[in-house]
């Protein structure tokens, strides 16, 4: 078991998401991950998605890969008057090389201790 866990949004795309493809989904609000991770830096495609984080975990010091978190093909930009805006979405696609890590970044995400403990970088 961990005894340390470590999310840290980073603020370039990470070079350890290249090759991945879908491992999860998370529900929560937008609030909730600009709380957690500040606001979104990723730059998207502008098209089929709006907002995009990617999540380094960290585990006993020790780098573990990163996390994707985006929508995909809500926002207006996409579906046009019948799309969300940005706020507005609570469905998340992950992306990444690691299920489990997805799995990790969906209990931290979803604790209600979280905000407490997240990241310092926020």
């Amino acid at each position: 078991m961990h005894k340390q866990h470590t999310y840290k949004s980073l603020h370039k795309p990470s070079k350890h998401i290249v090759g991945g493809g879908n491992v999860g989904y998370l529900t929560c609000s937008y609030k909730h991950l600009v709380d957690m991770f500040g606001e979104p830096t990723i730059k998207t495609d502008g098209y089929k998605t709006s907002a995009e984080w990617h999540v380094e975990h960290v585990y006993d010091q020790q780098f573990q890969g990163v996390t994707a978190i985006y929508d995909y093909k809500q926002c207006k930009t996409y579906c046009g008057e019948s799309g969300l805006e940005t706020e507005q979405i609570t469905q998340w696609n992950l992306g990444g090389k690691s299920q489990k890590l997805a799995s990790d970044l969906i209990k931290f995400v979803s604790n209600p201790k979280t905000l407490e403990q997240a990241c310092s970088n926020c």
